[in-house]
């Protein structure tokens, strides 16, 4: 066994072991209800099913725990696309951890806002609405910021590969 073993299995360690333990809080803070008026709780529930996810994707997307070539190109050439655009390009692994980094900001800001604002921070984050926005913009930032990944990407019948520097235009998708 190779380095590349090696590195699978750490990851699917990795990838056991958060699973495991972001269902644990995500179970925790579902069970104490009264945790869900706060909007830590709400961002700490946000960032474990984030985890959740990224843990699964780094099981079922190629490259990660799956060999490369796990997954044969698909025949019609909107199913091709979608399959390099979104599960060989990676763009859900890494929008999800790029979603997780958003919302460890978001936690950040939240008790910035409850050790310097302490007066103010009762009214601020009482809000619904801001509750909300805390815990969707993250999402939104994540997956917007990485969707330059998926558009880069082609393909044509027997492969998929990152166009970034414009290198394959003459090629026609087919």
């Amino acid at each position: 066994m190779g380095n590349a073993g090696v590195v699978e299995i750490f990851l699917a360690i990795i990838s056991v072991v958060a699973f495991i333990g972001n269902g644990l809080v995500v179970f925790l803070l579902l069970k104490k209800r009264d945790w869900s008026k706060k909007v830590h709780s709400c961002l700490l529930l946000a960032l474990a099913v984030q985890d959740i996810l990224t843990a699964i994707a780094l099981f079922g997307l190629p490259g990660f725990v799956l060999p490369s070539d796990a997954y044969e190109l698909p025949e019609g050439a909107w199913s091709r696309q979608l399959f390099c655009s979104l599960i060989w390009s990676r763009y859900i692994a890494f929008a999800l951890a790029i979603t997780s980094v958003y919302t460890c900001l978001m936690l950040a800001v939240d008790r910035l806002v409850a050790v310097f604002r302490p007066m103010s921070y009762r009214r601020f984050s009482i809000s619904g609405n801001v509750i909300a926005i805390m815990v969707i913009l993250p999402w939104f930032a994540g997956f917007g910021f990485e969707i330059n990944t998926a558009l880069n990407v082609r393909h044509d019948c027997t492969a998929c590969y990152l166009d970034d520097l414009g290198l394959y235009e003459d090629r026609a998708p087919s």
